[in-house]
């Protein structure tokens, strides 16, 4: 395929792909973690309990610029089109070839994890915005003389830390290209502890806030990621695996594995940096998925590398460049078809596009149905901050997540509330059991489509008057 053709290509591509990101922004239902996000712009800090503070503030941005969904995902479309200039440019500078650098391109706008990742707004998205920023400085920095680049790839490391706690990530793997290259201190130093020094100054206030809060953000990551382990590779090694070859692109990921020792083993500084930024989350993440259930995205940001990394190897024929482009524009169609039609016989469990959709409709079912003069609780954090978003803020509620809270609920007002939760709601049912007897209102909320059942939502409270009588 001639260069001019495949140029043409990923221009068409990007033209028709954002068209359809900007519609489904624009339709799909605010996710619940996107509403929870947006009550963190409320009230900005440097930092809340399980994450950083960066998305409270990307959001707060998005509100003063747009309307609507936009509101929450308006900043996304504008951080990818920037993401995908950085990523060429890095490209660029490794292997200095234009047909590298559009297929590279098309690859990320064809692949799953961007198209979720630019409609919906989680910690994910100034994650990956920020670690492209900082990888293109970073490549910068090798070949050139001037430490102002070095200073600008420790920023954006620490305006990654301020995004997720898994851009730690990037520490450990500057201590593995560290020891690579420990005889040449000059690279070390302009590479790795430069960033580091400065990025931990970026870091500092989300330090203050881990401190003043006796670090209970890093305690409820931490524990997370590893509480109780349990060796079943089948039931969480093999998801985790397959997840990552679907996120990424089984063609990128493969080449990865097949060539992993002459990754290893690769002396050019620029290659082994990106080796190394890939090698660390994914290796540990796949040691941690023997033991338990690894989400997907906690690896999310070393696909960047990865592709930059791999993208000559992958592209080597014309025939295998075909292969990969039919492979990603048909597994765009398939998610495009299913957003719309419901084409993949998923129940609605397992089926992601359950949480972009139905939800506004769950708000009004639940605001139709609660009573007055009643204390709102519930017990799941999507539902509190859907209620939230939806309402503008005028409906508040008592949110015992079971994330979040680890000692018995009081129960002492209990006859004054109106519990929300998904069915079955087993905590709310005990508790106004235990304070109502039997004179206890029920009313099961059903969202259903095609015969299946979508989302069930029970609300559950004392009835007062039977009480008094």
């Amino acid at each position: 395929m001639k260069i001019h053709n495949i140029k043409l290509v990923f221009l068409i591509s990007s033209v028709t792909v954002f068209s359809v990101i900007i519609y489904l922004a624009s339709t799909l239902d605010i996710h619940p973690d996107e509403a929870y996000y947006f009550s963190w712009s409320e009230y900005l800090r440097s930092g809340y309990l399980d994450h950083p503070p960066a998305i409270a503030y990307i959001i707060k941005l998005s509100r003063v610029l747009f309307e609507g969904n936009f509101e929450i995902r308006g900043i996304n479309i504008i951080l990818a089109f920037i993401l995908l200039a950085l990523v060429g440019k890095s490209i660029r500078l490794i292997w200095n070839n234009d047909n590298s650098i559009y297929t590279g391109l098309l690859i990320v706008i064809l692949s799953p994890i961007f198209l979720t990742g630019t409609i919906i707004t989680t910690p994910d998205t100034p994650l990956i915005f920020f670690i492209s920023t900082y990888i293109y400085f970073t490549l910068k920095t090798i070949q050139s003389d001037k430490y102002l680049f070095s200073i600008f790839s420790g920023i954006f490391l620490g305006l990654s830390m301020l995004s997720k706690y898994t851009a730690f990530f990037i520490i450990p793997s500057l201590l593995l290209f560290s020891l690579r290259f420990r005889k040449n201190f000059a690279i070390i130093k302009k590479i790795a502890l430069i960033p580091i020094l400065v990025s931990i100054l970026v870091y500092s206030p989300n330090i203050v806030y881990n401190v003043n809060t006796g670090y209970k953000s890093y305690l409820f990551q931490i524990t997370h990621g590893i509480l109780h382990p349990k060796l079943e590779p089948i039931k969480t090694f093999i998801p985790y695996f397959l997840s990552q070859l679907f996120i990424f692109s089984p063609f990128v990921f493969v080449v990865f594995l097949i060539n992993l020792n002459r990754y290893r083993k690769e002396s050019d500084i620029q290659r082994y940096l990106l080796f190394a930024w890939t090698i660390i989350p994914l290796g540990l993440f796949m040691i941690l998925a023997l033991f338990k259930h690894v989400e997907a995205n906690w690896s999310a940001f070393g696909f960047l590398p990865l592709l930059i990394l791999t993208i000559c190897e992958v592209i080597k024929s014309v025939k295998r460049l075909l292969l990969i482009l039919s492979y990603h524009v048909l597994v765009f169609l398939i998610i495009l078809l299913h957003i719309n039609f419901s084409i993949l016989p998923l129940s609605a469990d397992n089926d992601p596009l359950t949480q972009v959709k139905y939800w506004k409709k769950t708000y009004n079912m639940i605001r139709e149905n609660i009573p007055e003069n009643k204390t709102l609780v519930t017990f799941r954090y999507q539902i509190s901050s859907i209620l939230y978003y939806y309402s503008r803020g005028k409906i508040t509620s008592l949110c015992f997540d079971r994330r979040f809270v680890n000692s018995e609920i009081g129960t002492k007002d209990a006859h004054n509330w109106v519990m929300i939760d998904f069915f079955p709601a087993k905590t709310a049912t005990e508790i106004a059991l235990n304070i109502c007897n039997n004179s206890i209102v029920r009313i099961p909320l059903v969202i259903s489509e095609n015969m299946n059942i979508i989302r069930r939502i029970d609300v559950i409270y004392c009835d007062n008057k039977e009480i008094n009588n």
